[in-house]
């Protein structure tokens, strides 16, 4: 058990950073978690033993120390993603600046933030791209049609959320 309580503190020492909007932020599109990831925060949020969050997500102890430690990770490694969705709602919140639209939501969330298959999530994930909108930089349909990545099925499942939100045509050289 020596893990685990090293594994908790270091993510009570890492959520800290990011306590004052915590909640906001993990519903926002530019959070970085799964809901998976999600739920065990919200958990953390609330006194309670490991051990009860294991049997409440009916997992095993071992795998939600696995998933506390991609946790931490994510925390560490997503800060500026965070730093950058805080100045944006404070910007939109002393209205420096609008909000943002729908499109620009869909384009500019996480991959996190949409309901795609973990299959597709991980394709776009191994992209280093961190969205749609830099995925739509980035590539052509030529180029998304030989990345290793993205099989073929993965590829139409993307084109389907492209045009589920009306952006079909962003896509570079797309008929």
């Amino acid at each position: 058990m020596q893990t685990n309580e090293i594994i908790f503190s270091k993510y009570y020492a890492t959520i800290e950073a990011y306590a004052e909007f915590l909640q906001e932020w993990l519903e926002s599109h530019k959070c970085c978690f799964r809901k998976d990831e999600r739920k065990i925060i919200y958990l953390l949020s609330i006194p309670i033993a490991p051990e009860t969050i294991a049997a409440q997500l009916k997992i095993s102890n071992i795998r939600l120390s696995f998933l506390m430690c991609e946790i931490v990770k994510k925390l560490e490694n997503n800060h500026s993603y965070y730093r950058e969705w805080l100045g944006e709602k404070i910007l939109i919140d002393a209205e420096i600046c609008r909000p943002k639209t729908e499109t620009e939501i869909f384009l500019s969330a996480s991959f996190y933030y949409h309901k795609i298959s973990r299959e597709l999530l991980n394709a776009l994930n191994k992209t280093e791209c961190r969205n749609f909108e830099d995925i739509l930089d980035q590539y052509s349909i030529e180029k998304l049609l030989t990345t290793k990545a993205l099989a073929h099925e993965l590829i139409d499942e993307f084109m389907r959320c492209l045009n589920k939100e009306d952006c079909l045509h962003l896509l570079k050289n797309y008929e």
